[in-house]
Parts: structure tokens; sequence; C-alpha cells
């Protein structure tokens, strides 16, 4: 976007710098979008540039403002640079430039709208890319007729014959270029599919979770284990029962990806990408903190555990466990009791097993569950969907950890768990964190996203481990 006038007083500048319009490229910028980024910058100056380049080369600072009358954005600023100032004068630069990002981009009507705007520089630009409003004033001839006078004037003048003359000025490219069958219209689907990375438990329900306040770089779970009663002698002291306190420390670590778009992409694509991009970050947070918790209760100890089951129970090893031992019912029951035995609470809800899909189709088709769904015992045969087994939540994650069993070559083995909600803890310093940054001299597009999450187990003794094929 570029000023309509340039006006320098000494060292002193000032002008409009940008109006609603359609740009050459069908970007439509609203008015309220750029009064709403003057406002979130709540009075705050930006810094003056020669053609957008940053990295400490700020030659003054401007204040942005919007004028309701005339539906612009005008600057006032300094040049602390005297021969930028002298040029300025002697007209050897006339023109400013507005660097900006923006949250979004909608597609309406054919336009690209940027929704979200947050102005973050103003440059000083030899050349200017898009011409301002009333400026720039065309007579364009296509197949010998008179198409469109004003392809850049402001919104609500000529938006109907900027529409006409750029579908015709493609068309005759075209055809000049290629074949005729070019100029043809293309469809696009408005939504982006994202294409899964797994299926998601959500495992943070099922956890304690603390979020850790700035200042503080970890989080402590306290524990204290509970005594035994024993007879008393009235008038007699009673001994310390005997009784273990201690705690589990847990550390977020930073976690993340960044991915690239170019401006072309961007302007070319009916969809909005950068909103499917970030959609994909979320399902991958998500899943990092499916794959964090349960990496952790798969370190466990075996020894420290409710029990692990291997198999159809009547081996010992994972390495022993054959083609046929697959995910039955029983196998949810046997770790219910084993929870019991420690002393937890097995009231319906209080568990949840995590299974992976080839586990949870071996459920599916146990011929136990399908005579409890048949006879009405089990909802979701209509569906094929068991929600709750013996009282236990289900959950299914392709995030399960494998391992390998018996035979040549061996076959794999699925690590489900069967655990007391609240017996596995997520510390998390930054939950899910987008971040875009508008890279001017590649014309990208940087997005970041990234959080710092940690789990550990603090209840292991309310943990069962069942290892099938």
């Amino acid at each position: 976007m570029m000023s309509k006038s340039l006006v320098v007083e000494g060292t002193k500048i000032r002008g409009t710098l940008a109006i609603p319009r359609v740009s050459r490229n069908l970007t439509l910028y609203l008015p309220n979008e750029l009064e709403q980024a003057v406002r979130r910058l709540g009075g705050r100056k930006v810094p003056i540039y020669l053609e957008h380049i940053s990295a400490g080369n700020e030659i003054g600072y401007a204040t942005l403002s919007w004028n309701p009358e005339s539906f612009a954005v005008e600057f006032e600023g300094e040049i602390t640079d005297d021969e930028i100032a002298r040029k300025i004068r002697d007209g050897e630069i006339r023109h400013v430039s507005l660097g900006a990002d923006y949250e979004r981009i909608d597609s309406f009507d054919g336009y690209s709208v940027p929704r979200g705007l947050r102005f973050k520089e103003l440059s000083l630009v030899a050349v200017p890319g898009i011409p301002e409003a009333n400026v720039v004033v065309e007579s364009i001839r296509l197949f010998g007729k008179h198409v469109v006078e004003r392809p850049g004037e402001v919104i609500g003048k000529g938006d109907r014959r900027m529409k006409i003359y750029e579908a015709l000025r493609r068309v005759k490219e075209a055809i000049d270029a290629t074949s005729a069958s070019d100029a043809l219209g293309q469809l696009w689907q408005p939504d982006v599919i994202t294409l899964p990375a797994g299926l998601k438990a959500g495992l943070r329900q099922f956890s304690k979770v603390v979020e850790i306040p700035k200042g503080a770089d970890r989080v402590n779970f306290t524990r204290v284990s509970t005594p035994s009663f024993a007879a008393l002698s009235e008038g007699s002291v009673p001994e310390d029962a005997a009784q273990t306190v201690d705690k589990i420390t847990v550390i977020p670590t930073e976690r993340g990806a960044k991915q690239r778009i170019s401006y072309s992409v961007i302007e070319s694509s009916t969809p909005d990408i950068v909103d499917a991009i970030e959609r994909s970050f979320l399902e991958a947070a998500i899943l990092d903190e499916d794959e964090e918790i349960l990496g952790k209760l798969d370190a466990l100890a075996p020894e420290d555990m409710a029990s692990v089951i291997y198999g159809d129970g009547s081996v010992s090893s994972e390495s022993d466990v054959t083609s046929g031992m697959t995910f039955k019912a029983k196998r949810i029951s046997e770790a219910v009791m084993a929870i019991s035995r420690e002393g937890y609470g097995i009231e319906p809800g209080s568990l949840v097993a995590v299974l992976s899909p080839k586990q949870y189709q071996d459920l599916l088709e146990d011929s136990d569950v399908k005579a409890a769904m048949q006879y009405g015992a089990l909802k979701g045969l209509d569906s094929g969907v068991v929600g709750r087994l013996y009282g236990v939540d289900l959950a299914v994650s392709t995030k399960v950890p494998t391992g390998s069993g018996s035979g040549t070559p061996a076959i794999t083995t699925y690590h489900s768990f069967v655990f007391k909600k609240g017996a596995v803890g997520l510390g998390i310093s930054r939950n899910l964190q987008i971040e875009t940054d508008r890279r001017i001299g590649e014309r990208m597009l940087w997005i970041v996203g990234s959080h710092r999450i940690a789990s550990a187990v603090l209840e292991p003794k309310a943990v069962v481990k069942i290892v099938t094929a």
C-alpha cells in the first residue's frame, strides 16, 4: 500500500499512507481492518526504513493515525538522517510503503481480504509497487474495445470494472502465451483439507495439568503415602507412623515446527492456506502431548507398575508374544483388578485405557464384546464404537508405543495402558503458540508453532501395561 502524498518540512514528513482499495492483485483492504490496525498500535511509533531493509537501519520514526473523514491511514514522522531528508526535499524519494503482517486471509467475491492487520514499519521507496488511489488513471484497450479506465481506484467507484478488466486481461494473456484451454476458469475448494498425522487421544484431559506461571521453569508434584492405623494405648504416646513425603519434578522443554509460505501462494490460492497450516499445528500439538505422556508411561519399570500383562497372560515377556495373542476384553478386566489390588478405587469412569487402532479393532471383534453389544449390554453396535468397557473409558491413539514379539521376522507388538485418571502429571510452561513473521526480502511468510511441555507418572501403581500383537 503506497501513500498518496509525501510532504516534507525540514526533517519532518507527513502524508497519507493507505486507503481502502482493491489492489492490482485483487487484494481488498477494508476500512475497518485499516482502522483496527492503527488502534492496535495504541499510539506507539513505528520505525522508518529504506526499501523495507531493517536489521537496525532505522532512519526515523512515525506515528500513524486514522482519519474517519477521508477513510485513510495518515502518518507524521521525523527523519533522523540528513541525507535522506535532503533527497525527500529534492524529490528523489516521493513514496512510502507500509510493512504489515496479518492473522489470516479471507476470500470474498474473488478478492483476497487480509484480516487482523498489524502495522510493523514504514519505508521510503523510490518506486511504488502498488499505485495509490486517484493517482494512476489508465485507458486500457483489449480486443479493440475500451474496457476500464481506472483499474486501481477507490472501493465503490470501479470495483466491478476492475473485475472485468482483470478477467479479460487473463484471457488475452493465456491466448497469447499458450492455448485457449489455459484461459478456462478453475474452481478451488474454499476449505483446505488437513491430512491427519494420526489419531488423537487427547490425554491431557486424563492428566493433572499445571500451567507454570512466568518466573518459574518447573513444577513439583508432591506425594504423601497413606499411613497404617494401629492400636493405641490410653495414656501412652503413639509411635510415629511410617509415612513418606516426596516430590516429582517436571521441567518442560520446547517443541514445535516451522513452515514457510511464499507470497505468490498466499495471493494465488482461494483457500486460506495460512489458516489451514495453523489448524494443522493445533493437531500436531495435541498429538505431541499424547506422545509425551505415552512415552513416560512406557518408560516405567515393570516392578514399579501395578502389573504388566503380556499377550494372553500365559507368557512373561514381550519376546514371547505371538501373532495370535491379540487384544481381548479380558485384558481390561484383569487390569482393573490389578489396580484395585493396589488400593485404588475402580468406580466407573475413574480409569482410562489407551489402545492402538489395531488393538481397538481386535477388541471390537472379541466374541465377548460382540455378545454384549448384541444383547444391549454395550452401546455402539450401530456405529461400531465402544466408548466404555467394564467402567473403563476407551481412547485410541496412533502414538501408542510399539515393540517386537516372537517370530522371524519378529511381529509388531503394541503397548496399551490402563491407568487411573490423574495418575499422570502434565506441566505446561507455554500452551500452543502460533507466530507469523513476514520475511520481506524472501517474499515469504514464516509460521512457527511451539509449546513447552513435560509429563511424569505420579502414581505408577495405578498403571497397568498391556502388550499384545
